[in-house]
């Protein structure tokens, strides 16, 4: 991109990578220890594993281009899953836990 003839691309590629760094400490530092102290360790791998199957499950049903539809599908397989074990889940910390699945699932399909 380029503004009064000065290429800033370099400039907005270091801010956001100060951005994504900052963002790793906060979510290094104080979410995952929050969410450590919200379940015991046999709720937390019960829920990273009924979210990796609610994001296989919507990969599977739906277009690729139906990203919102997939979303909506992940978040009410997993509700509905922890409701029958009496686990009740903040809805931004389980999307951050849908989005992190589907990013090592196209990781994984990429090898």
């Amino acid at each position: 991109m380029i503004i009064n003839g000065i290429d800033v691309t370099p400039i907005l590629l270091g801010i956001l990578e100060v951005v994504l760094a900052v963002a790793l400490t906060l979510i290094t530092t104080k979410v995952i220890p929050w969410v450590h102290s919200k379940f015991d360790q046999e709720q937390l791998e019960f829920i990273k594993e009924i979210v990796k199957i609610a994001v296989k499950a919507a990969e599977q049903l739906f277009d690729k281009a139906q990203g919102a539809e997939k979303l909506e599908y992940a978040k009410q397989f997993v509700i509905n899953a922890l409701v029958e074990k009496g686990i009740v889940i903040d809805e931004d910390l389980l999307r951050t836990y849908i989005e992190a699945a589907v990013l090592e699932l196209h990781k994984a399909l990429e090898v």
